[in-house]
């Protein structure tokens, strides 16, 4: 969370203390296809000196060597292509252990309530306290 700097008067990023696994990284990988919600929550991330990289749809991320991510990941529930329950049953799949958190901007559905039981959920629009207080729990873990 950012705290007051009074010889500034201004806000700044709160330190970083460790994220368990994520402590070398810091880094939130974001999975929207909303180009204004992705890039909105890419600025408000890295004003709180968050490393960030942002993927249009889960396809686009599984491009990559998927094995070597650190960090945590932020993924939409309900995208063209692929889920975003899906796209972290596949990382899991892949041995991928990182925190991973879905949201979404409409109801869920009884199976999917089923399928996301016991993964973070995050209700869209995300209130950019509620997401900074998911990563700053990921400091205590």
């Amino acid at each position: 969370m950012a705290q007051y700097q009074q010889t500034t008067g201004r806000y700044a990023p709160a330190p970083f203390l460790k994220w368990g696994a994520m402590a070398s990284s810091r880094t939130v990988y974001i999975v929207e296809d909303d180009d204004a919600v992705r890039n909105a929550m890419r600025l408000l991330l890295e004003i709180h000196d968050y490393r960030v990289e942002t993927f249009r749809s889960a396809e686009e991320l599984l491009e990559r060597q998927v094995q070597a991510l650190e960090g945590c990941l932020l993924t939409d529930l309900v995208m063209g292509g692929m889920s975003g329950v899906d796209l972290i049953e596949n990382l899991r799949a892949r041995g991928v252990r990182i925190p991973m958190a879905l949201m979404s901007g409409r109801l869920l559905t009884r199976p999917e309530q089923s399928r996301i039981a016991g993964m973070t959920f995050l209700p869209k629009p995300v209130a950019p306290g509620d997401l900074l207080d998911w990563l700053e729990s990921l400091e205590d873990e």
